[in-house]
């Protein structure tokens, strides 16, 4: 998985989603997926928010963990941004 693909998947929405459901078993399962598909994609800069969210899912603490989802959201989308400028500046 490549670091353009991890940030674009919808794993980061299916976590939203359980969360604001209060699903904590398959926020939980997202997270790890999450956790995982970032290891493989060699993305370390999420690992802080990953164990601060789990820490939050565990608990069960709904406004703790969407405010630390908002952290990976925001960090996400700056990314996003990076790499697209990038890419846009390639094609010129």
């Amino acid at each position: 998985m490549t670091e353009s693909e991890f940030l674009k998947g919808p794993d980061f929405m299916k976590l939203g989603r359980a969360i604001q459901s209060e699903n904590w078993q398959l926020a939980a399962m997202t997270l790890r997926r999450l956790r995982q598909n970032a290891a493989d994609a060699g993305i370390t800069v999420f690992d802080r928010q990953f164990m601060g969210l789990g820490q939050c899912v565990n608990a069960r603490q709904k406004t703790e963990a969407q405010n630390c989802l908002a952290l990976v959201t925001a960090k996400r989308v700056s990314l996003l941004n990076q790499s697209g400028r990038q890419e846009h500046a390639t094609q010129q």
